[in-house]
């Protein structure tokens, strides 16, 4: 969410590209179609995070903005329809044509807890999963996609794409494929998608993120998960990530996902694997569950690093000449650089959120969430403190109130901090 404080016109609002959250890359054609967003003092704006965007900056004006992320802390599941407006996705006022209307209606129907009709598509199921992955028509395979995700019936050959794609992947990766295949360069361009700036997903992967959740479709994804090597890392980042897309149906998998966070090597593996129980775990989640998530937080937040998994870094050297670098690229550096961001970083971060969405199931943390008050990280010891008033005991709650304070007027506390 974006908020001018003053008049900003089109030549210093930022500019937005409709839809490009949906893409892996942005052309020409695409800067194209930009629009400005312009407005009077007050005017507030909510955007997608990945969605392409850039602020003017006139040589003769200062221009303000405030931005504030946001992002869902309850699945919408847990919402009754009852309590959401009486809007429907093919009654939106759209100020232009939708560029993937597919996409579009099946995330409206999401973010108000609603089952999502789609229009139908006539092509076979097979004639569909060929346009996935296809690097020459992105409109093409998002609707695909979407068409897909129709189809609980393709789970099945979904699953089988997504772990036929991350195996020749992970093959790769490791650096002892042998002689290069026709396809492995397009491939890997394709696959290797793992960045610090974005992480997009195999197609095949948000397919089935975008069913309904149901019984049937979510046991089959957490046998998936169950059979899957921890030694595919690709393969399994995505398959972690289907199931947190299905939120609290899906919570047959939280176990698996505990250990998993528990046990890796693969800071990415961890941090997909407690993004996903943030948003399963939720009041239905046994308080066994709960606690057995909560033990897994306390290590986290104070372990020791894990071991870097440089599989990716070693692909970016062999088919692009270079490495990670301190930042961006395929991976952070494990631990804490001259206050850059660090993967470690991201780990205890994710920690402190998911003690966050289990409130009071993350009562037996206290103790640790109470140490990441000092965390050197901004991030995780707001979300931390965060945590601590929502767990209901009156010595967290005390705790965070001191760090609360002392944040407001002792400046000492931020510098030098990771934020």
């Amino acid at each position: 969410m974006c908020y001018y404080p003053q008049a900003t016109g089109e030549a210093e609002g930022t500019h937005v590209i409709p839809s490009s959250q949906f893409q892996n890359q942005i052309q020409q054609s695409d800067n194209d179609g930009a629009v400005p967003l312009a407005g009077a003092p007050g005017t507030v704006f909510i955007t997608h995070w990945d969605t392409a965007h850039a602020g003017g900056s006139p040589a003769d004006k200062t221009r303000l903005m405030v931005k504030f992320a946001f992002s869902r802390v309850v699945h919408p599941l847990a919402y009754p329809v009852s309590q959401t407006p009486d809007v429907s996705a093919a009654g939106m006022a759209l100020a232009r044509p939708a560029k993937h209307p597919a996409a579009t209606s099946r995330i409206f129907c999401w973010l108000r807890g609603v089952r999502w009709e789609p229009e139908p598509d006539g092509r076979s199921t097979d004639a569909l999963l060929g346009c996935l992955n296809a690097h020459d028509d992105q409109p093409g395979r998002i609707a695909a996609i979407y068409a897909l995700a129709a189809r609980p019936e393709a789970v099945g050959a979904l699953l089988a794409d997504l772990q036929s794609h991350g195996q020749r992947a992970g093959i790769l990766m490791q650096g002892d494929s042998g002689p290069l295949r026709g396809d492995d360069e397009a491939l890997m361009a394709d696959a290797v998608k793992w960045s610090e700036d974005a992480v997009v997903m195999e197609d095949a992967a948000y397919s089935l993120a975008a069913m309904e959740p149901s019984a049937e479709v979510c046991a089959l994804v957490v046998d998936a998960l169950h059979s899957q090597s921890p030694d595919d890392e690709w393969t399994l980042l995505n398959i972690v990530f289907v199931i947190g897309e299905h939120g609290p149906a899906a919570l047959a998998a939280a176990g698996r996902l505990i250990s998993l966070a528990r046990s890796s090597t693969s800071h990415r593996v961890v941090r997909m694997c407690l993004a996903s129980l943030t948003q399963m775990m939720d009041s239905t989640a046994a308080p066994e569950l709960q606690e057995r998530a909560a033990v897994a937080v306390a290590e986290l937040l104070h372990g020791a690093p894990r071991a870097e998994d440089c599989r990716f870094a070693s692909f970016q050297r062999r088919f692009f000449g270079k490495s990670d670098g301190h930042r961006g690229g395929a991976g952070l550096p494990l631990t804490s650089q001259s206050g850059l961001f660090c993967a470690h970083d991201q780990v205890r971060v994710m920690a402190a959120e998911l003690a966050n969405a289990l409130a009071t199931g993350a009562a037996s943390a206290t103790d640790a969430l109470v140490a990441a008050l000092a965390d050197p990280c901004g991030y995780v010891s707001q979300i931390a403190a965060t945590a601590l008033l929502r767990t209901g005991g009156q010595r967290g709650i005390a705790a965070a109130a001191r760090y609360w304070q002392a944040s407001a007027w002792d400046g000492a506390l931020r510098v030098g901090a990771n934020y």
